[in-house]
């Protein structure tokens, strides 16, 4: 029951941080190209 359990937490956490890569990667080509110069926070 454990096994199976972690084997889906696993599998699904696998396909989410995927999705989530493909989003981030797409947004952020989006967001450089909307905005080719971001604000840099002063330090």
């Amino acid at each position: 029951m454990t096994g199976s359990i972690y084997s889906d937490f696993l599998a699904d956490g696998a396909n989410i941080v995927t999705i989530i890569s493909a989003v981030a990667g797409a947004g952020l080509i989006l967001w450089r190209w909307w905005r080719p110069r971001p604000p840099e926070p002063g330090e």
